[in-house]
């Protein structure tokens, strides 16, 4: 929908691709049972840093995308990623146990990146996986 729209007001949307960085290693060290937790907690964390009209998504596993709607261009969403880099790496207390993961991000831009769905979300994925090249904890902005 924010696409549509995007499209129809000639303006800007963004998508910002965020994958948790050795969420594994939180489910093999503490369990499933934590690891579900933890991704509830992240999910109200990443609601928390954006718009009333934004989206947030789990995508499956360990992924997830905001979705935002009009936005004034790639400075906007890099706050946007950054916002969601420093609330996810706060630590967690789940059970009595301090949890501490991050999270790496990857954004793409209406109609920059691309003018339909699949093209922005190969684009924010690309990035992604450049923020994780990068060292982790980071976000890049697609090319």
């Amino acid at each position: 929908m924010a696409l549509v729209h995007a499209h129809r007001n000639k303006s800007a949307m963004a998508v910002v691709y965020l994958d948790l960085d050795g969420f594994k290693q939180i489910n093999d060290t503490l369990g499933h049972g934590v690891g579900d937790v933890l991704l509830k907690m992240v999910a109200g964390r990443l609601v928390a840093t954006v718009r009333e009209e934004d989206t947030v998504a789990r995508l499956g596993g360990d992924e997830f995308i905001l979705a935002l709607w009009h936005v004034s261009g790639t400075d906007y969403a890099a706050r946007a990623a950054l916002r969601a880099i420093e609330a996810v790496s706060q630590p967690y207390n789940i059970e009595g146990t301090t949890v501490s993961i991050t999270i790496s991000a990857g954004v793409s831009i209406y109609p920059i990146h691309g003018e339909d769905a699949d093209t922005l979300m190969k684009s924010a994925d690309l990035a992604l996986y450049e923020a994780k090249r990068a060292g982790k904890n980071a976000y890049r902005i697609a090319d």
